[in-house]
């Protein structure tokens, strides 16, 4: 089902940031398992014992922003966080999210992805 990047969140926006960094291909990662503690990855047909989440995890959302070169800030309304990064000196892309995690995994995807993305059903709530 295609949905908003904009509207990514929780699940969802962790896989399609999975696939934005090539982790749900085929290939040394295999497909993601969704599980009670959240979405986890494999890797090389292991299961890795942490669930994979840059929507709220610093210690992997944070690298991407640094690597990314993403730049978060606050809103005016003092609940809202934008996240935007310059591709070129045209062409900016801007994202918001309850928090910056979120935007800035939103900005990352809408880079990557564009404005549509296609989960997958049993993703979805």
């Amino acid at each position: 089902m295609k949905i908003k990047t904009s509207e990514l969140t929780g699940i969802t926006l962790d896989w399609a940031v999975a696939k934005c960094e090539g982790k749900v291909a085929q290939g040394v990662y295999g497909e993601p398992e969704l599980t009670e503690s959240g979405l986890h990855l494999h890797y090389c047909d292991v299961l890795l014992s942490h669930p994979y989440s840059p929507s709220t995890d610093w210690a992997e959302g944070g690298t991407l922003i640094q690597r990314e070169r993403m730049e978060v800030i606050p809103c005016m309304d003092d609940i809202t966080w934008e996240a935007h990064r310059f591709i070129s000196e045209y062409e900016l892309f801007t994202a918001y999210g309850s928090t910056p995690l979120i935007a800035a995994m939103r900005c990352f995807c809408c880079i990557k992805l564009g404005d549509e993305v296609e989960i997958p059903e049993d993703l979805l709530p």
